[in-house]
């Protein structure tokens, strides 16, 4: 699917349709959430800064709140914008779903990396490097 999508993407960004791409996107979105699509989509929307990237996130994971790549990929754009309250408690959610699921988790690399990214942020913020 993400294959395929991403190419009829391609196709209709050559020949400015960057609405129905857009479409396109958000109609996969449930059954497969990737980095290149997530990538793609904030693209496709024109983000200039990271609260951007974060609201337009927001707006392609309600496509599949469920999912804990959706709620992964928040949780990225998140700590982007700066809002770390807002990831750490996105964070512990998404902990949970990981360690509750049986199936298709993320790897424990992936959400410790996650985890130091915030921490990296909150320290940050501590030290008055982080403007909000």
């Amino acid at each position: 699917w993400s294959d395929v999508t991403l190419a009829y993407v391609d196709i209709l960004k050559t020949t400015d349709q960057k609405r129905k791409a857009l479409k396109v996107i958000e109609s996969t979105w449930p059954m497969v959430q990737n980095e290149e699509l997530w990538q793609t989509y904030v693209h496709l929307n024109g983000t200039r800064t990271p609260e951007e990237e974060f609201k337009f996130t927001q707006r392609l994971a309600s496509f599949a709140p469920d999912s804990i790549y959706s709620r992964y990929f928040v949780i990225k754009a998140a700590i982007s914008a700066k809002l770390i309250g807002f990831a750490a408690r996105e964070l512990e959610i998404l902990r949970g779903f990981s360690h509750a699921s049986k199936g298709d988790i993320l790897q424990d690399t992936t959400l410790q990396t996650l985890e130091k990214n915030l921490i990296e942020s909150e320290k940050q913020l501590v030290l008055g490097q982080i403007d909000l």
